[in-house]
């Protein structure tokens, strides 16, 4: 747990971390938090987001045709790979019981949960950027990716009116059908059961209704 659980301080420190030109060279830079007046807060459904994270993997590796091999992208592939990051996180039910974030009885209900460490991820981050936003006092856009597939042209109106831009082009076109179908039913129910234990409140209300 200790390789991917963050803190307050930690992940706002992260935020604002990103690349800058120095001379003409990108180079990673921090920048100062007084500079950020609004953010913008994109959700999508918990198992679209673990399985666009197993894709991106595959992007990464794209050219290691051992890796690639190894991680099909089917089903199965994606299954076998959930079993290594849950394994290689330290996040085996041993190791996770002697953590002192993890305790008994969540260590109990998520160990059979596919994928578990990528939930406890996409939870966390959530959970965190509720609190960073609020606590630097952002006026915050809940953006919902599947409204990008239901009410595009809204969506992206609502959005440019937020961060007070002007269009000034056609929107790129939104390639839809990024939902992905590789969990069973059981395991559905057992992810609300996690994702609910390990959820704020406020995280909560803007995720519950993708475990309908």
């Amino acid at each position: 747990p200790s390789k991917y659980i963050e803190t307050l301080y930690s992940f706002q420190k992260a935020c604002l971390t990103g690349h800058e030109i120095v001379d003409k060279n990108k180079v990673m830079g921090s920048y100062d938090p007084d500079i950020v007046q609004r953010a913008v807060h994109l959700l999508r459904s918990p198992f679209d987001n673990v399985v666009s994270r197993f894709h991106h993997e595959r992007k990464i590796h794209k050219k290691d045709d051992e890796w690639t091999k190894k991680y099909p992208d089917t089903p199965k592939g994606f299954r076998k790979w959930c079993a290594y990051v849950d394994s290689s996180s330290s996040s085996t039910r041993e190791q996770a019981g002697k953590s002192r974030w993890i305790d008994s009885d969540l260590e109990e209900m998520w160990g059979d949960l596919l994928c578990h460490t990528e939930f406890y991820r996409y939870v966390q981050w959530h959970n965190l950027a509720i609190e960073v936003t609020e606590k630097m006092e952002l006026p915050t856009h809940r953006l919902f990716y599947e409204n990008y597939t239901t009410n595009f042209d809204t969506t992206v109106k609502e959005l440019f009116q937020f961060v007070r831009l002007k269009q000034v082009a056609p929107s790129p076109e939104f390639i839809t059908g990024k939902e992905y179908d590789f969990f069973t039913s059981k395991e559905r129910k057992l992810a609300k059961k996690v994702v609910k234990t390990v959820s704020s409140k406020s995280t909560w209300r803007l995720i519950e209704h993708y475990f309908d």
